[in-house]
């Protein structure tokens, strides 16, 4: 959400610019601690509480509507329903990465579960060997095809079909 705000990415730049050693990891360890605590402060005192900020930009939007309908000037509305979007839409965002997050740390909890229930039905629907038409057992998966169709051509054929009118 923050990456949406240019003045995220320019915080970070200057914060990691600042340090002049690059030598060890310990400095860069250090920039990593201090751009973190910018971005904290940047984020609670300059980018704000987004339902916060929605609630007082809707208050402010009904208040505008009312002058705005006795003064009959509404660019104030407009510029009020364009911030209340930004932050609806930063809302989304926040909502959208809070379900990534949660599925990421939670995961599926049934994975063992449905992994186990969808190998059983593997094994459950395979098959492993046929008996042919001279009842020999067949167990290569060419050869089971084979009698599989000989099968059905036969079950679907007929030799001597009788009363074709009716058919």
């Amino acid at each position: 959400m923050w990456l949406s705000d240019s003045r995220c990415g320019e915080i970070v730049e200057v914060v990691w610019n600042s340090c002049a050693t690059w030598d060890t990891v310990g400095s860069i360890i250090s920039r990593e601690d201090r751009c973190g605590k910018y971005l904290e402060w940047w984020n609670k005192n300059v980018f704000g509480n987004v339902k916060r900020e929605l609630e007082k930009k809707k208050k402010a939007l009904l208040k505008a509507e009312r002058e705005a309908l006795h003064n009959g000037l509404n660019f104030q509305v407009r510029e009020l329903q364009l911030e209340i979007n930004i932050l609806l839409d930063r809302e989304a965002r926040m909502w959208n990465q809070g379900a990534c997050i949660l599925w990421l740390s939670n995961g599926d909890n049934n994975t063992i579960y449905f992994h186990s229930k969808a190998t059983h039905r593997f094994r459950k629907n395979s098959i492993i060997g046929l008996f042919d038409a001279s009842n020999r057992w067949v167990d290569q998966s060419k050869t089971i095809a084979t009698v599989l169709e000989d099968f059905y051509k036969q079950l679907f054929s007929t030799s001597c079909p009788s009363s074709m009118a009716s058919v």
